[in-house]
């Protein structure tokens, strides 16, 4: 009999282990269960919270590299606004210097116009004052041929008498000076006795005491110049031909 119970018994304790294994068991899983839950929601925390600083730190990124473009942007703006600005300042230079250029060019070609013209006028000047010194030469040959012997000595007295004599005549007394103590007497031949006095008598009436000077210059043609400190009488043929060739200038 007992070793008919022993089966049993040993039966009851195999049951028993097996109930005592199978909590265990139980219970290693709940706390297995337990630790990994646990351990789960630390890891899912942990996970939101990486994710939450890896958000914030994608808005931080997106926002500092929306700054960084705008930024950008606005360096580029500028540097096309600037580089716009540089072209048109080197436009109005460009046109500027253009504008001085083409003044100075204008200015120079006008000077060298002017240039020209004044010495064109300066030749047209020169040849005309050639040309009428060679005609007053050539007409003071002629007039030198055609006075000659007696009608040149008739020509001479009467410059001296109707033309030298009458000018002094017509000239007011205050022109002359006080001071004038010699006569100079220019002819273009030597003066005879009559035409003498006729030239000291009307002096005398112009002139205090005073002395006269005579010379001959045949270069005036025919005539005679009277001077009188400063005061000069040209009756001379060569002065009537050289304002006869001014007037004609004009």
């Amino acid at each position: 009999m007992a070793q008919a119970s022993l089966p049993a018994v040993f039966k009851i304790m195999l049951i028993q282990l097996l109930i005592i294994n199978v909590l265990i068991f139980a219970g290693l899983i709940l706390f297995l269960r337990f630790i990994f839950s646990r351990g789960l929601n630390t890891a899912v925390t942990k996970l939101n919270q990486l994710q939450e600083e890896n958000s914030a730190r994608e808005s931080q990124l997106n926002e500092e590299l929306r700054r960084a473009r705008e930024e950008s942007d606005a360096q580029i703006k500028r540097g096309k606004e600037e580089a716009e600005a540089v072209i048109e300042e080197a436009k109005k230079e460009g046109m500027a210097l253009r504008l001085k250029i083409e003044e100075e060019a204008r200015s120079q070609a006008e000077k060298i116009i002017l240039q020209t013209k004044e010495e064109a006028k300066k030749f047209r000047e020169s040849a005309q004052k050639d040309i009428e010194n060679q005609a007053l030469g050539f007409a003071v040959e002629l007039i030198k041929n055609t006075f000659t012997g007696e009608n040149n000595t008739l020509a001479h007295k009467q410059f001296v008498v109707n033309e030298v004599i009458e000018e002094i005549a017509r000239i007011p007394k205050e022109r002359f000076s006080s001071s004038v103590d010699t006569v100079r007497i220019i002819s273009a031949l030597p003066l005879d006795g009559a035409a003498r006095d006729s030239l000291k008598e009307i002096l005398s009436r112009k002139l205090e005491a005073f002395d006269t000077k005579e010379e001959t210059d045949n270069g005036l043609i025919c005539g005679l110049v009277v001077e009188m400190r400063g005061l000069v009488v040209d009756g001379s043929l060569r002065n009537r031909l050289n304002r006869a060739m001014s007037y004609l200038k004009k």
